[in-house]
C-alpha cells in the first residue's frame, strides 16, 4: 500500500492510500486458475520429454545466479531459506547416508497434484543452487510435502530420469 498526500485549497491535506503493483498482485484470484490452464494446455500439446524439459527449464530460472559459499550443510541451510523464500517450508534431516532436504509445505502445492513435473522444476532449482544433484520423492498427497534426497557431494551432473 502506497500513501501520499493530496493538498487542497482549504484545510488540512487530505491522505490518499494506493494499492501498490505488489498489492495487486496479492489480490489477483487469476493467476492460479491461469497457470493451471496454461499447464493444462502445454501437458496437450507438448510430448512427454518436451514438457519435462520446459518445466526443468522452468526451475534453473527460479534458481537465484550467486550460488551459496561454504560446506554442505551451510548450501543445505541456504536452499532451505530459498524454498522459504518461494513459500515453502522445510528442513534438512540427516539421511541414512545423506541429507533429505523434506518439506512440510510445499512452494507448488496448488499444481503439483495435477502436474507432478512442479517436484521436477524445484530439484532443477535446488541441484542449481546448492551445486550437487537432488532427487525429488515427494508426496503429492492430499497435502503435498516435499522431499529432496541429495547426492554425495562431487557426484556430478543432476539426477536424471
Amino acid at each position: 500500500m502506497a500513501h501520499g498526500t493530496v493538498r487542497g485549497s482549504i484545510g488540512k491535506p487530505a491522505h490518499e492510500y494506493r494499492l501498490t503493483p505488489a498489492g495487486e498482485a496479492l489480490l489477483s484470484r487469476a493467476y492460479l486458475p491461469f497457470l493451471k490452464q496454461v499447464l493444462d494446455g502445454l501437458r496437450t500439446r507438448l510430448d512427454a520429454s518436451e514438457t519435462e524439459r520446459l518445466f526443468r527449464a522452468a526451475g534453473s530460472g527460479l534458481a537465484p545466479a550467486t550460488q551459496p559459499q561454504g560446506d554442505l550443510r551451510s548450501r543445505l541451510d541456504a536452499a532451505v531459506r530459498l524454498l522459504a523464500d518461494l513459500g515453502g517450508v522445510a528442513f534438512v534431516e540427516e539421511g541414512e547416508r545423506n541429507p533429505v532436504i523434506r518439506g512440510r509445505c510445499c512452494p507448488l502445492a496448488a499444481i503439483v497434484h495435477d502436474h507432478p513435473l512442479g517436484c521436477a522444476a524445484l530439484e532443477t532449482t535446488l541441484s542449481e543452487f546448492i551445486g550437487v544433484p537432488v532427487r525429488a520423492d515427494c508426496d503429492l498427497g492430499e497435502r503435498p510435502s516435499c522431499r529432496f534426497r541429495v547426492a554425495d557431494e562431487g557426484a556430478g551432473p543432476p539426477f536424471t530420469r
